[in-house]
């Protein structure tokens, strides 16, 4: 490295702060999708339970599915240039979703147990790779409850440990995202 172009350790520390914000900004602008995933497996649960042609509640998901794609699309060219972190925590996301393809294609004896453990792992590496502990201690939920209902095979854990999840671990979560990302904007714009 060249003398006139070596950071200072405050300066690398800076950058490397800098750096770390933008990628959580980069989570951030996404949180609506746990929103959106929350409200549609809430959704579906309650009318999988409560109201007629039950298996018809899942095709709720597919269409959760192609919202969250076209966002992702579009705010993917909003952005101008994406950082490696944010590049990592794509390939997690992109991982999640070839394993739950695996595990569908699979094992349809226990869908929701490959989902539970899955989705609980990725959000975990996600959380881990964003620094963002919220996200991590969410995961562990999600993998803890796949977890218990791998070891009980207990209906009662599966459905209403979902509901749960899906209020606090999908809902809850990504309304906390979003209000740290309008947080912070403001932030910035008095700056």
């Amino acid at each position: 490295m060249h003398d006139d172009v070596a950071l200072s350790a405050h300066q690398r520390l800076d950058l490397i702060e800098r750096m770390l914000a933008e990628s959580r900004r980069g989570f951030d602008t996404y949180a609506w999708m746990f929103l959106l995933w929350g409200c549609g497996h809430t959704t579906a649960l309650l009318w999988q339970w409560y109201l007629p042609h039950p298996r018809w509640s899942w095709l709720l998901m597919v269409v959760c599915a192609v919202f969250a794609t076209v966002g992702c699309i579009r705010s993917s060219r909003r952005q101008r240039a994406e950082s490696r972190l944010g590049q990592a925590n794509a390939a997690i996301w992109l991982a999640f979703a070839a394993g739950m393809v695996v595990a569908l294609g699979c094992d349809r004896q226990h869908p929701l147990e490959s989902f539970f453990v899955l989705y609980g792992v990725a959000q975990i590496a996600s959380g881990m790779a964003m620094r963002y502990g919220l996200q991590a201690l969410v995961g562990c939920c999600w993998l803890a409850l796949g977890a218990a209902v791998l070891l009980t095979s207990s209906r009662a854990i599966e459905h209403w440990g979902f509901l749960a999840m899906a209020v606090f671990g999908e809902i809850l979560f990504g309304t906390c995202g979003m209000r740290r990302e309008r947080r912070e904007r403001e932030q910035a714009s008095h700056v």
